[in-house]
């Protein structure tokens, strides 16, 4: 999610970042580190495989 950080800066605090991952884990470090760097505007979000938008 190392993308997601470089994103909410580019947006600046005005702006809003998803991102999104498959695993739990990875969803709660990201949070994690997302807050302990003051973004609030960065929202990721825990997406089952089976849900995202992609054809088989």
């Amino acid at each position: 999610m190392f993308i997601t950080i470089l994103m909410a800066r580019q947006v600046g605090s005005t702006g809003r970042v998803i991102g999104v991952d498959l695993a739990p884990e990875m969803v709660n470090k990201a949070r994690g580190n997302a807050a302990a760097q003051g973004l609030s505007q960065v929202d990721i979000r825990l997406v089952p495989a089976e849900k995202l938008p992609l054809d088989d």
